[in-house]
C-alpha cells in the first residue's frame, strides 16, 4: 500500500510514533503529527452479477485517519472467496464467476490490507451473485439480429449517430456479418464524400490509446508489465492508465492547435504553454485517473525514447512491434489520439487480440483504476472520465492500459474497447472469442460535446448484445 504524505510516498502502512523537537535552551518542545495511517478499506463495485465464466475487475480504496480516501494497489492487497464454487477472486483483484455456478447463488469477496491487516467490512465487500448462463454466440439468428439491430435500433441512427459508418462484427477467423448504415439523408458516405467500404480510413481519435499501448506491451513484454511496482524503472502503468499527472495535453485531436503534421512528438509538446510547467506533472493529478493524451505523449518521450520522431518514424515504430502489415498511420505525432487506419486495419489488430498474436492479449484489464469519481470510494479527478460525463455518470467504467473495460454494473458486460472522441470504435467481448468495430468520423464531434465515442459505444454494445444472444435489440439498453 502506498501512502502519500507531505508530498512523499512510503511502503510502511504506519510511521510508528511521533518526531519529537526539542530546543537546545530547553525551553519547550513541539511535536510532528504522525503519518495518516490505513483505517478502513472498501472494494468496488458492491455488488456484480454475471453469468458463469464473467469475469469483474475491483477496485481497492483506503480511507485514512486523516479522513483522506486513496485507491489502493490490488498488489498491496490479499483477496477472499466465501464460496469458490460460485466465484473465485485472483491476486489482481479479478473476479470470476465459476462455469458451473448456479443462477442465484451467491459470494463475498473480502480483501485484507497486507501490510496493516485492515479488512474490508460487511458494507465495504463485494457480494457476487451468479445470473444464468448467457447465450455466447453466435446462434442461427445473430447475423440477423446483429443486423436488425444496426439497422432499426434508435441509438444507432440520428439524432445521436448522425454519420454513415461501417459496422462488423468477427472472430479470430475474419469478419461474420457487417454492414454500412447510411446517414438521415441516406447517404452513406464518408467525410470526403467516398462510398463507406471496410477499406475506408478514418481519424480514429482514441482508439490510436490501444495500439500503443500494445505497442509498449511488446517492447516491454507482458511479464514485465503485469510485475511492475512503484519501485520499478521504468514505471509504465501510470502513463498507461491515465494516473500520470500529465494533464496538458486535452483530448481533442486531430487538428489540434499544439501538435501538428510537420511537428515530432517533442516538437508537439514544446508548444504547451510555459505555465503550468508542462515537464512537471500536475500534483492534483497524480495517482487519480484522469482522461488525456499528455500521459501517452509524455510516455513515449520520457520512456520510450520517441521524442525526436515524426509521424513517419513513429508510423515505423508501431509497425516494427505489431507487424509491418498493420496499415496504421499518423495524422499528428499524437500517440494518443493521432492515428488514422481502417476497420479492415483495426480489424486484423483486434484479431490478433484474440488469437493471442499479441501480448495485450494477456494484460487486458491490468492496473485497471475507477474513472467515474461519483462513485463512492473512487479515487478519480471530476469530470474528466468522458464516458461518465456523456453518460451525466449514470455509467462507471474502470480504464486499464490504453484501453476501457465496460464493467458498468448496470449494462456492462466487461468488454474491452477504445472509443473515439470522432465515433470510431473498436472492441473485442470479455471473453476473447469476437470483436467489433464501428467505423465513422463526425468532425462536428468537437461542437457536439466531443461524445460521439460514447454514442458508438452505446450502439456498438447493442448491435453485440444482439450477436450474442441472437435476439434483436430495441431498447437503449441490453436486454
Amino acid at each position: 500500500m502506498w501512502i502519500k504524505y507531505a508530498g512523499t510516498a512510503s511502503r510502511s502502512a504506519v510511521l510508528l510514533g511521533a518526531i519529537l523537537v526539542v530546543s537546545c535552551g530547553g525551553g519547550g518542545s513541539s511535536a510532528l503529527a504522525p503519518a495518516p495511517t490505513l483505517t478502513s478499506i472498501a472494494l468496488s463495485p458492491l455488488t456484480v452479477s454475471l453469468a458463469p465464466g464473467g469475469t469483474q475487475q475491483l477496485t481497492v480504496s483506503g480511507t485514512m485517519s486523516d479522513g483522506t480516501m486513496q485507491t489502493l494497489a490490488a498488489s498491496d492487497e490479499t483477496f477472499a472467496s466465501s464460496n469458490t464454487a460460485v466465484a473465485t477472486v485472483s491476486a489482481a483483484g479479478i473476479v470470476t464467476v465459476a462455469a458451473g455456478a448456479t443462477a442465484g447463488a451467491s459470494a463475498t469477496i473480502t480483501a485484507t490490507d497486507t501490510a496493516s491487516g485492515v479488512k474490508t467490512a460487511v458494507a465495504g465487500s463485494t457480494v457476487v451473485t451468479a445470473t444464468a448462463a448467457a447465450v455466447i454466440g453466435p446462434t442461427a439468428n445473430s447475423k440477423s439480429a446483429a443486423t436488425a439491430t444496426a439497422n432499426n435500433n434508435s441509438q444507432c441512427a440520428a439524432p445521436l449517430i448522425d454519420t454513415a459508418y461501417y459496422w462488423e462484427i468477427g472472430d479470430a477467423s475474419g469478419a461474420l456479418v457487417s454492414g454500412v448504415h447510411a446517414d438521415a439523408s441516406g447517404l452513406a458516405l464518408d467525410p470526403k464524400g467516398n462510398a463507406i467500404t471496410s477499406a475506408t480510413n478514418w481519424s480514429v481519435a482514441s482508439a490510436s490509446k490501444w495500439v500503443y499501448a500494445a505497442y509498449v506491451v511488446e517492447v516491454r513484454g507482458s511479464a514485465v508489465i503485469l510485475g511492475e511496482t512503484p519501485a520499478s524503472v521504468p514505471y509504465d502503468i501510470p502513463y498507461l492508465n491515465f494516473t500520470s499527472g500529465y494533464t496538458y495535453l486535452g483530448n481533442f485531436p486531430p487538428n489540434s492547435a499544439t501538435c501538428k503534421l510537420t511537428d515530432t512528438i517533442d516538437g508537439c509538446l514544446a508548444g504547451l504553454p510555459a505555465t503550468p510547467d508542462p515537464t512537471v506533472a500536475n500534483t492534483a493529478a497524480v495517482g487519480k485517473f484522469w482522461y488525456d493524451s499528455d500521459h501517452l505523449e509524455e510516455h513515449a518521450t520520457k520512456i520510450m525514447g520517441l521524442g525526436a520522431d515524426g509521424v513517419d518514424k513513429l508510423q515505423l515504430a508501431i509497425q516494427s512491434e505489431l507487424g509491418a502489415d498493420f496499415n496504421f498511420a499518423y495524422t499528428d505525432p499524437l500517440l494518443a489520439a493521432g492515428g488514422y487506419t481502417s476497420a479492415d486495419a483495426y480489424g486484423l489488430f483486434l484479431r490478433r487480440i484474440l488469437s493471442k498474436q499479441y501480448q495485450m492479449s494477456s494484460t487486458l484489464s491490468a492496473d485497471a483504476v475507477c474513472t467515474n469519481s461519483t462513485v463512492p470510494g473512487c479515487n478519480a479527478v471530476p469530470g474528466q472520465s468522458p464516458i461518465a460525463a456523456a453518460s451525466n455518470n449514470a455509467e462507471a467504467w474502470h480504464y486499464s492500459l490504453g484501453h476501457w473495460i465496460e464493467d458498468d454494473p448496470v449494462v456492462g458486460d466487461g468488454s474491452f474497447s477504445s472509443p473515439g472522441a470522432l465515433g470510431f470504435y473498436p472492441w473485442v467481448d470479455s471473453g476473447l472469442k469476437y470483436y467489433g468495430i464501428i467505423a465513422r468520423s463526425d468532425l462536428n464531434a468537437q461542437t457536439n460535446g466531443q461524445y460521439e465515442g460514447y454514442h458508438s459505444a452505446v450502439c456498438g454494445r447493442l448491435i453485440r448484445r444482439a450477436w450474442m444472444t441472437g435476439v434483436e435489440q430495441t431498447g437503449a439498453v441490453p436486454n
